[in-house]
């Protein structure tokens, strides 16, 4: 907004004498600011739901969330207990703490349900119904069930094993960097 009326002072300073002879001046019309995209509604069988459900809970997707309340519910809870030297120092009042976590995490199965729900039909808007039923047979089967149980531990190192990647070539990227930008006449320091 500021460059726009930057750009307005100038042009009224640059047409100066006309202005001050028409009593008005013609200015380019402002850019209109594009809407934001809208969402666009995709009618999902039930049936593709619910193959989408299948195979995220083949895959063992679904399970993941079910430890999103529980962990949240148990990270607040240390919160609590840091910030609070009566509950640290009082054995009673830590058990009743401890009872009310499970209470709490327990109390989220409609949103876990919700949430799995949702992720369904994230994945049903990108797979057909048959792709979700065969991706479910798949997980099912003795090698998506060793895939499954050996994809974090894959993802992790794959991640760590990237990222030292990442910190070796640094080094020689900026090098082939300076090199670059010297032959381009344009020598770093």
């Amino acid at each position: 907004m500021r460059s726009s009326s930057i750009v307005f002072v100038l042009f009224v300073l640059a047409a100066g004498p006309t202005l001050a002879q028409s009593g008005s001046v013609t200015v380019p019309a402002p850019t209109p600011i594009p809407a934001p995209p809208q969402p666009q509604l995709v009618q999902i069988p039930t049936s593709h739901a619910n193959a989408a459900r299948e195979m995220i809970t083949a895959a063992g997707i679904a399970d993941q969330f079910a430890v999103v309340a529980p962990n949240v519910t148990a990270q607040t809870a240390r919160m609590i207990v840091q910030s609070n030297i009566a509950i640290q120092g009082d054995v009673q009042m830590r058990t009743a703490l401890e009872e009310s976590v499970r209470v709490v995490a327990d109390s989220f199965a409609t949103e876990r349900d919700q949430l799995v729900a949702t992720v369904a039909l994230i994945y049903a808007v990108r797979f057909s119904e048959q792709e979700l039923r065969d991706i479910a047979t798949f997980f099912r089967s003795p090698a998506g069930q060793k895939f499954s149980q050996a994809s974090p531990l894959i993802a992790q190192e794959s991640i760590q094993t990237a990222s030292r990647m990442a910190q070796e070539i640094q080094p020689v990227v900026f090098e082939r960097l300076r090199a670059e930008m010297r032959r381009r006449g344009h020598p770093l320091n």
